[in-house]
């Protein structure tokens, strides 16, 4: 990178012009999971394919394949259990669960951004930011859902 563009990337970052966007990919430590420096921690996303695949097993569904798209996607086929029944499934397994930051949301949260936006849905850079007591506002966007879905970006009427 040129002199001049790490010149202009730090002056943003000073004057609070910089988002912090990141993807599904940021890991979190197997150390730090569940403040536990022994415990075997899972993936968000693999503890939840096998909560699906349990009620899929439990409705006598047998799983044809471990990989959380494939498990949606049976889930969402089965007559028992549907797309209703799998988005409510979904949503109460992230409001229910507690998932501990890692060193990386930690040294994330302490950078100067006012805004950062994710793509996870596991609580931990929530958690990091609120042990760095930055208090955040979390909001939420289903991108296939209404207005119903996604309240905080409705506009008001006048």
């Amino acid at each position: 990178m040129k002199e001049r563009n790490w010149i202009n990337l730090v002056s943003s970052l000073k004057h609070d012009q910089c988002i912090l966007v990141l993807g599904p990919d940021l890991s979190i430590d197997c150390a730090t999971a569940n403040g536990s420096e022994d415990a075997d921690y899972v993936e968000p996303s693999e503890s939840l394919a096998a909560h699906l695949a349990q009620d899929l097993e439990e409705e006598e569904i047998r799983v044809v394949n471990d990989s959380l798209i494939s498990i949606t996607q049976q889930y969402e086929d089965a007559p028992e259990l549907g797309p209703s029944s799998l988005r409510s499934r979904v949503a109460t397994f992230y409001q229910n669960e507690t998932f501990s930051p890692g060193s990386l949301h930690k040294r994330l949260v302490s950078l100067p951004f006012s805004l950062i936006i994710t793509t996870r849905h596991d609580s931990a850079l929530e958690n990091a930011l609120n042990d760095a007591d930055k208090n955040p506002h979390v909001a939420r966007y289903n991108m296939r859902g209404n207005l119903r879905d996604n309240p905080e970006t409705s506009m008001e009427q006048s």
